[in-house]
């Protein structure tokens, strides 16, 4: 139970708390695609790079790298470390959830431009480091893929379509909520890779593009 974490020390806490920074920061930005259709969550063309996050404590930069392994179940590395985080609620400022099998409760405020987690009796503030530009290199043969698992709801694109950069191409729902996955660039969509209602994990490439170079 929780009461593990009661003794935890300033840097476990510390470390906890730039993993729940982390997972507030992936959750809002998915949010916010609902408005914002051209972004792509960790979009990047090796899909099997973990998706990072960094962030400064005080002067000091901090690197937290994750993956989704399932709708509220993914893998977070902060330094050597990795630990296995559930997902169990929420709902701003607060967030619920599991790491390694203690439960705990935090709460994640904004300010203009640090980040501040209470929790565990402790209080944190973090600068994020910008992680845009989200679409990295405009490489031919690029693709889109699913921000974290969930189903196909529409695909808007035909096989053969030329698209451009930030055109919506697939809906997928995901912990209830829809993406729109968009182009990355302009380009011709080679293949269609799922259809609606299809199963889809997290990172599975949804269509094959192939950039088209501008002059």
């Amino acid at each position: 139970g929780a009461e593990g974490w009661s003794e935890s020390s300033p840097v476990e806490a510390r470390e906890i708390a730039l993993l729940v920074a982390t997972l507030e920061a992936a959750l809002s930005r998915t949010e916010r695609l609902r408005h914002l259709p051209p972004l792509v969550p960790g979009f990047r063309n090796n899909r099997w790079r973990d998706i990072e996050q960094r962030w400064l404590v005080g002067d000091e930069p901090h690197e937290v790298r994750y993956r989704w392994r399932s709708r509220a179940r993914l893998l977070v590395s902060i330094g050597e470390r990795e630990r296995d985080v559930r997902l169990h609620a929420h709902t701003p400022p607060r967030i619920e959830l599991e790491v390694d099998g203690h439960r705990l409760s935090a709460r994640v405020s904004h300010g203009s431009e640090r980040v501040f987690v209470q929790l565990l009796g402790h209080s944190f503030a973090f600068v994020p480091e910008d992680r845009l530009p989200l679409v990295q290199g405009a490489s031919s043969g690029g693709g889109c893929v699913a921000p974290m698992p969930g189903k196909v709801l529409q695909v808007l694109v035909e096989a053969g379509a030329e698209v451009t950069r930030g055109q919506p191409l697939v809906i997928v729902e995901a912990m209830k909520m829809e993406h729109t996955i968009a182009a990355p660039f302009d380009a011709t969509v080679r293949a269609l890779l799922v259809a609606a209602l299809d199963q889809v994990d997290a990172d599975q490439p949804l269509v094959e593009l192939e950039a088209i170079e501008s002059t």
